[in-house]
């Protein structure tokens, strides 16, 4: 899935697939994602690249914690 927002003339592009699971959210047991966000501007170019814990519509994961695959916890 990749998602584009714009915000004051920078945009921001967060982008997983089913490839990028890294486990199961604390609070519901749904699939969670690592994402890889990239803010870039037509002025500037990239401003930055990063990589977050995202749940499957794309929203950030606010919790600490996540069950891994391997039953254990991981830090977010």
């Amino acid at each position: 899935m990749t998602i584009y927002t714009e915000n004051n003339g920078v945009t921001t592009k967060k982008e997983f697939t089913a490839f990028d699971a890294v486990g199961w959210s604390l609070l519901d047991s749904k699939t969670i994602y690592r994402a890889i966000v990239v803010e870039f501007s037509i002025s500037e170019g990239v401003i930055r690249r990063y990589k977050k814990i995202v749940n499957a519509d794309g929203s950030d994961y606010t919790p600490a914690y996540y069950k891994n695959f391997f039953n254990g916890l991981s830090l977010a």
